[in-house]
């Protein structure tokens, strides 16, 4: 009896070794899939005219000093806005800023201040592209409004 409760090989190097590639790539995917929903899944680029039966009109400009740039909002439609994108270019180069939760009203404006971006100064041009929240089931969706974009230069 002695010598079979303690003659346990355990589990051999191969099987071991499958079994903890295997955990890791699962771990791998589903954080991967936790944050792609996080990052992809909360904002959705539409036509909100036409797709959501929303009027939002909004005007733009775009400030520059010495090492930051400060884009102003004007909401001059019935909608209130609830976010916005914002494209800075430098030459031909777009580069991408976080979408921004920014609820202005309408009929008022709201500023969002950014940092120039490190070696490229000040921002010839800027796009802002405006959003509003909308439901999507359980949770809340950034809609932003592509038919709506604004280019401004920046002075």
């Amino acid at each position: 009896m002695r010598k079979r409760l303690f003659n346990n090989k355990g589990v051999s190097p191969l099987i071991a070794t499958v079994l903890l590639i295997g955990a890791t790539l699962v771990i791998g995917v589903v954080v991967y899939l936790l944050f792609s929903g996080i990052i992809v899944g909360n904002v959705e680029k539409v036509d909100c005219e036409a797709n959501e039966l929303i009027s939002l009109e909004v005007t733009a400009s775009c400030v520059n000093s010495a090492d930051q740039f400060e884009v102003t909002v004007n909401n001059v439609g019935r909608e209130r806005l609830d976010g916005l994108m914002v494209v800075a270019y430098y030459g031909t180069e777009g580069f991408g800023l976080p979408s921004e939760t920014l609820s202005i009203d309408a009929g008022e404006q709201g500023s969002i201040p950014y940092m120039n971006i490190e070696g490229r100064g000040s921002p010839e041009a800027v796009e802002v592209i405006p959003g509003v929240v909308k439901d999507a089931g359980s949770k809340k969706k950034l809609a932003l409004c592509i038919d709506k974009l604004q280019r401004v230069s920046c002075s």
